[in-house]
């Protein structure tokens, strides 16, 4: 109202139409009122819909209004090529919004820019994803399965340009299994200007296909192969299972009917918790733990592959960003990474599991023994715990660890930023510094803020919830569990007790303190290795 009247002091006539005593709730009911006329309303009078409308909170959209869909079929992509100016072609692409970016507004993030896409696992970049029988038909059978192929040069690749009625882009083909064939699929976000200097000319601006009114969706275009190679910037560049126990699946079928237990509820001490194999010998003594003792459960069933918790886990730990080139050279920092493996028998249609990996916080931890100047520890509540100022980057604990998951500062990430960037770390999480090791430290920080407020409570244990690390807060779908697996009643201890239960790399007797549970498909007979089968490993 205030605003109302000081413009009506510098003009006289607005808001003439509202009449005489003109106020703000006035003037949203007039605009309320046009939008009624245009609108097929079910009420009577506009009044009633106004008051519906107050009292639902939300207006729900007509069928005009609704996003368009994406979904196509033969009739609207010939209608879509008859429109365009490009000649005939097989060839459509497929441009949505980036998982990460998504129109570009958020591209000047650089957690984003650095998130793995879930599918591809490509960062600093979108790409021309096409099947491998494209890529045959584009590029030649020899060249096809060279970009294909699961090795350490699967990140070199070619430029293609794609032209439509609107414009042109160059985009790195990437060999996606799953595409359809004649389709090239890639997304915006990308190839901004202007915008800051972290997403400045990073990517192609995919918007150049598509004309003004059109924000994705299919657009016919025809495919140009260029002379140039192009590096990608991927953090997993293996996905084929090579016979190693890692990600373990299930049925439905079988879950109902109780015929498979996949980590038995008691454990045997030096026997493998799905059989009766022997451990390897352990040189690190028992520890009882008195008090708490902390564990994590992941259910792989639960977990869609978002990412939240890599960019939580980087939010809170102050993890720094390292750039593409850095991740070329594999150098990338995320304390968690999700890996991501295919069933190779159908790449056409293939069937996916994921897999969250972080530090395992291992009882027997490999780490731990070959550390010179004991950096790396455990600490009386079960935490593989990192003493920065102690560690002199020999890198053997990394050489050491099964799991991959330990990360090593090669350069001074934070050191020559402009000072307000100080300002976006957490006070309770140290900064590291060059030439040293870090890891998941199970957000110790969360653990010591938790146990003072119990403390200051007059608790003796800290209740089951009573705080959460940084992963599990951020993941929608709740497929992560932390707590004191001491406490029988916590939520990790009944789930570790999971008939889906495992653990990764069990044989090697390191005893991880996260348990996974096996992923569950409604199929009754699955293209993966079942339980009692095995998968592959991280590259």
């Amino acid at each position: 109202d205030l605003l109302m009247q000081l413009t009506k002091a510098i003009k006289a006539d607005a808001f003439a139409e509202l009449g005489e005593k003109a106020s703000f709730v006035e003037y949203i009911r007039a605009r309320w009122s046009e939008l009624y006329k245009t609108r097929k309303s079910s009420l009577p009078t506009f009044d009633a819909f106004w008051a519906q409308v107050l009292r639902d909170g939300v207006l729900p959209p007509t069928e005009a209004a609704k996003a368009p869909s994406i979904v196509v079929n033969s009739a609207v992509l010939s209608k879509l090529i008859a429109e365009s100016n490009v000649e005939k072609s097989e060839y459509t692409a497929l441009v949505t919004p980036s998982y990460a970016q998504y129109d570009g507004s958020l591209s000047n993030n650089s957690w984003f820019m650095e998130l793995p896409d879930p599918v591809t696992k490509m960062t600093w970049d979108n790409a021309a994803l096409v099947s491998l029988n494209t890529a045959k038909k584009l590029l030649g059978e020899k060249k096809a399965l060279q970009i294909a192929a699961e090795s350490p040069d699967y990140s070199d690749t070619v430029l293609v340009r794609l032209k439509s009625a609107y414009g042109a882009i160059e985009l790195p083909i990437w060999v996606q299994p799953g595409m359809q064939d004649g389709v090239i699929a890639t997304t915006t976000g990308f190839g901004r200007v202007g915008i800051g200097e972290v997403a400045d000319n990073v990517g192609a601006n995919a918007f150049a296909l598509m004309s003004p009114e059109q924000t994705f969706g299919y657009i016919p275009v025809t495919v140009e192969i260029t002379d140039k190679l192009y590096r990608v910037a991927t953090t997993q560049k293996h996905s084929s299972l090579v016979g190693r126990k890692l990600a373990l699946e299930t049925t439905f079928a079988k879950i109902k009917a109780k015929d498979e237990h996949l980590f038995e509820k008691e454990h045997v001490p030096g026997k493998r918790s799905h059989s009766n194999d022997e451990l390897p010998p352990s040189i690190v003594p028992n520890f009882a733990y008195k008090g708490h003792r902390w564990g994590m459960t992941i259910d792989m069933s639960t977990c869609v592959g978002c990412g939240a918790c890599i960019t939580a886990c980087q939010a809170e730990n102050n993890t720094p960003v390292v750039g593409k080139q850095h991740v070329i050279n594999a150098r990338e920092m995320h304390w968690i990474r999700i890996d991501r493996y295919y069933d190779h028998s159908n790449l056409d249609n293939p069937k996916v599991v994921l897999q969250p990996m972080l530090c395992q916080h291992c009882e027997n931890a490999p780490c731990e023994n070959v550390c010179p100047v004991a950096a790396t520890t455990h600490s009386p509540e079960g935490l593989n715990e990192m003493t920065y100022n102690r560690c002199v980057g020999t890198k053997y604990c990394a050489n050491n660890c099964p799991y991959k998951v330990r990360r090593f500062n090669w350069l001074n990430w934070h050191k020559g930023k402009r000072t307000p960037l100080e300002f976006v770390h957490n006070p309770d999480v140290t900064v590291r510094m060059r030439g040293i090791m870090e890891k998941c430290s199970f957000c110790t920080q969360r653990i010591a803020e938790a146990r003072q407020k119990a403390k200051d409570a007059g608790e003796l244990y800290i209740p089951d919830g009573a705080f959460q690390t940084a992963c599990q807060q951020a993941c929608p779908s709740g497929a992560i569990v932390f707590g004191n697996t001491n406490n029988p009643e916590s939520m990790v201890s009944k789930l570790r007790k999971s008939e889906r239960g495992f653990l990764v790399l069990e044989e090697l007797n390191v005893r991880p303190q996260i348990t996974y549970l096996a992923k569950v498909r409604n199929q009754e007979e699955s293209s993966f290795h079942s339980a009692t089968h095995t998968m592959s490993n991280h590259g």
